[in-house]
């Protein structure tokens, strides 16, 4: 069969030549896809997909299967008169007839209307497949368990990173809030604030990083959850669609257009003795030759006893066995779509599952190292905060021992000088001899919770 006839099993529809070019000039926003539908659509448009002759000859045939509607047989080729006689009910069975012909004949062609090709539906509809496939794709993508565990990760690490900007600004206040106060406040007082509002937001600032963590580390121990579970899931479902493979069903697609093919062959046949037939009795038949050869393909088709009415019946019969052969393929054809969808998702599905699983996997293996790094990270955050804490402190009792210095300097070279000595310096004196005092006494104090914890940690060590 020639490539002009190969489209009479893809599908059926309206025959409506204009809406289907409105339809494909319509997909060219859709991409490749639709590019290609619109080179099919041109290509097949180019194909003549059916013989007026042959649908009149089939019409001539449903003469002798209608003989009430006999009148209506020219009719049916006739463009002007054809929205007339569609009004009635025994025309609209009529014309059923003259369309299962015709499709049987590989075309769709009616009377003052182009050739409507099914391949421009199968080309669009392969476009739509495409803009839907990326939609789908995107959606999929969006809704999927690891983009929303990427979100969650995501706004974890802003929010403590929020949170630890705001944790300064409030820092940077309380500082000045101290440093407006200092006028009414000791030296001692306003060192020992001082100290506090650093120790403060050094731990809220540690704190926050160790909350980040954690609950990072729960998002993670979802996330590989719910892949397991997920995994699990698609792999049920991929199993729960029952549909042959690819190359089976090309196997059996195959053997059933064999058959299809001959089938449709024969039909043309019976399709075109039926109107040599007509032609016999009507009286058409015209030529010693031509009456001749029927006679003889008649005798040799029907043998010498038969009538016309039993060959038209031998015709039809045969007809239809046939048509139902090409029915068969067409119904298979038609639901192979859904066989490709139903492929293209159990794959996906299986995909999907192999992926999940393999993620959900790596991450139960890691995870438990990311905790102990992270529980060893708190630590030594802690560590480096007391380290912080006690240089701070040592700075600070370093700044008020050179004060308390300096000013028992100023003194002793007053005395010298014989010179007074202002009550100020009194009482920075007093003041600063406080201050150091109170903060020699936090150092002593300090060291000696640090070799305690250190005593501690070296009688009990970790485990590795």
């Amino acid at each position: 069969m020639g490539d002009e006839q190969k489209v009479e099993y893809l599908l059926t529809a309206k025959a409506d030549a204009a809406g289907t070019t409105e339809m494909a000039k319509g997909m060219e926003g859709v991409g490749k896809a639709g590019a290609e539908a619109n080179q099919v659509i041109q290509k097949e448009t180019e194909k003549t997909v059916s013989s007026k002759s042959k649908l009149k000859a089939a019409v001539k045939g449903l003469k002798e299967q209608f003989p009430e509607l006999a009148h209506f047989a020219k009719l049916a080729l006739n463009p002007i008169t054809i929205m007339v006689v569609a009004a009635t009910s025994a025309w609209a069975l009529y014309k059923k007839r003259v369309e299962d012909a015709t499709r049987a004949q590989a075309g769709f062609e009616l009377p003052n209307s182009s050739s409507f090709d099914p391949g421009h539906i199968s080309a669009v509809a392969k476009a739509w497949d495409g803009f839907a496939d990326a939609l789908n794709h995107a959606a999929t993508a969006a809704a999927s368990i690891s983009t929303q565990s990427d979100h969650a990760l995501a706004n974890i690490r802003q929010q403590t990173e929020e949170t630890k900007k705001l944790l300064d600004a409030n820092k940077n206040l309380d500082l000045a809030k101290l440093e407006q106060r200092k006028g009414s406040m000791t030296e001692d007082q306003y060192v020992q604030s001082r100290l506090s509002i650093e120790d403060q937001y050094s731990k809220a600032g540690i704190a926050e990083d160790m909350k980040g963590t954690n609950r990072t580390l729960a998002e993670k121990y979802r996330r590989a959850f719910n892949l397991g579970f997920d995994s699990r899931d698609k792999g049920r479902a991929g199993d729960a669609i029952k549909v042959a493979s690819q190359e089976d069903d090309d196997r059996q697609m195959e053997r059933l257009k064999i058959h299809a093919d001959i089938a449709q062959k024969d039909i043309e046949e019976r399709t075109e003795m039926v109107g040599r037939i007509h032609d016999a009795q009507s009286g058409e038949m015209t030529g010693f030759a031509k009456r001749a050869k029927f006679l003889w393909d008649a005798f040799y088709r029907y043998g010498g006893n038969s009538n016309a009415r039993s060959a038209l019946e031998t015709e039809f019969k045969g007809i239809a066995r046939s048509r139902a052969i090409t029915e068969r393929y067409n119904k298979r054809m038609a639901a192979k779509r859904g066989r490709d969808i139903l492929r293209k998702r159990q794959a996906g599905l299986y995909g999907e599952r192999e992926s999940e699983g393999a993620e959900s996997i790596s991450l139960d293996m890691s995870l438990p190292g990311e905790e102990a790094a992270a529980a060893q990270a708190a630590g030594n955050a802690s560590a480096v905060a007391g380290i912080d804490s006690r240089a701070r402190l040592y700075n600070a009792d370093a700044e008020a021992h050179t004060k308390l210095n300096a000013t028992q300097k100023q003194i002793d070279d007053a005395i010298a000088a014989g010179r007074g000595i202002e009550p100020s310096v009194i009482n920075a004196l007093g003041t600063l001899t406080t201050l150091v005092k109170s903060l020699d006494a936090k150092i002593k104090q300090v060291e000696r919770d640090a070799k305690a914890s250190a005593a501690a940690i070296s009688a009990n060590p970790t485990p590795r």
